[in-house]
């Protein structure tokens, strides 16, 4: 579950990102926009507006849906994903300008496989630091070198064809 930090509008982007990557391939985590409200518990206060939030597909439900399973390797390198979809994936976070994730750290991608033996498909997730998304909280990593989420860099491989 996905709850907004600061403007639930962030959030509907997000789930908007997670929508056009689910055009791009079906080896992606479905999301589901809903409104929420906080309740006081304590019996003090009031409770929250109702927020938009997100629900995320589970890990191995999405895995199960794609006919393969979770991977839970250690320092697997882009090469080792299946291209295609490494590729494309790539190319989709370099438009909409995101810098937030990492094949070998497992930085905001999973990895999938028919079997623990075959080559992993790559599933990014958490899109709030894109530029499309622009939440004001969102900053590139200082090692990128770049100045704000709206600026591009490339983070994929290049290969011949």
């Amino acid at each position: 579950m996905v709850t907004p930090c600061q403007g639930d509008k962030y959030v509907v982007y997000e789930y908007l990102v997670y929508k056009l990557y689910n055009l791009i391939s079906p080896m992606s985590f479905n999301a589901r926009l809903v409104k929420m409200t906080f309740e006081n518990l304590n019996g003090k206060g009031k409770n929250s507006e109702p927020l938009y939030g997100l629900l995320i597909e589970d890990e191995t439900k999405m895995a199960q849906r794609n006919n393969t399973v979770a991977i839970d390797r250690t320092m697997v390198r882009p090469e080792q994903t299946q291209s295609k979809e490494f590729l494309s994936m790539a190319v989709f976070e370099y438009l909409i300008g995101n810098t937030d994730w990492s094949v070998q750290y497992r930085q905001n991608v999973k990895l999938i496989a028919p079997d623990s033996l075959s080559r992993p498909y790559a599933v990014p997730y958490d899109f709030d630091h894109a530029g499309i998304v622009s939440a004001p909280y969102a900053k590139p990593a200082e090692q990128l070198l770049l100045t704000s989420t709206r600026e591009r860099r490339y983070r994929g491989f290049c290969c011949r064809t």
